[in-house]
């Protein structure tokens, strides 16, 4: 056993019936063969995904909700300066992404997002 929960990589099913798992426990497996990051976008698109497929189920519906592996995050580097990264993490063969030089404009830019949740939650 490796530790972590194995998904399917668009539905977060477990193997037993009705059970999902999603952030950093799980197992993602990607087409290079290499696992998903634990990042926290992932963790938050994929509980996106799992609320919509109960929904569906819920009303009957036909499961439409798919996690397509897309995120981002920022990088500090120190000195008030981050990077970015985002991209296709389920592109075959490998993954496509963008990562942005570190900069001051990144780092508060992650300050300012930071903020907008902080505001959105609590």
């Amino acid at each position: 056993m490796s530790g972590w929960i194995h998904v399917d990589p668009e539905t977060l099913r477990t193997e037993y019936e009705g059970v999902f798992a999603v952030g950093d426990v799980t197992a993602i497996r990607l087409p290079s063969g290499k696992s998903l990051p634990k990042a926290g976008v992932f963790a938050h698109n994929e509980a996106e995904v799992v609320a919509d497929q109960i929904a569906d189920e819920i009303r009957g519906r036909a499961h439409r909700a798919r996690f397509d592996g897309k995120g981002y995050c920022w990088i500090e580097v120190g000195d008030g300066r981050a990077g970015f990264a985002g991209g296709r993490f389920y592109h075959d063969p490998e993954a496509r992404m963008r990562i942005a030089r570190p900069g001051r404009l990144w780092h508060w830019g992650k300050v300012a997002f930071e903020k907008w949740w902080l505001r959105r939650w609590f």
